[in-house]
């Protein structure tokens, strides 16, 4: 199954600035969309908007999470 992915903006501290979970519906594009399973061998783009987490952002994480609700 495609997994939902977390995507977070720290400061030069460390500090959690913004983060947010997108799902599979969130993130595939009009080919996948709609698609539970990720197809073998298949190339997959991604595609969100996100809001700007400002200027103090200076490093971003992206994470796989297990399938499921946001």
């Amino acid at each position: 199954p495609f997994p939902r992915l977390e995507l977070a903006f720290r400061d030069t501290q460390g500090q959690l600035l913004a983060a947010g979970i997108f799902t599979p519906d969130q993130y595939l594009q009009s080919g996948l969309a709609g698609m539970k399973n990720l197809p073998p061998q298949a190339q997959v783009h991604l595609s969100f908007r996100i809001t700007d987490p400002g200027a103090g952002a200076n490093s971003y994480a992206l994470h796989l999470l297990p399938p499921g609700h946001a």
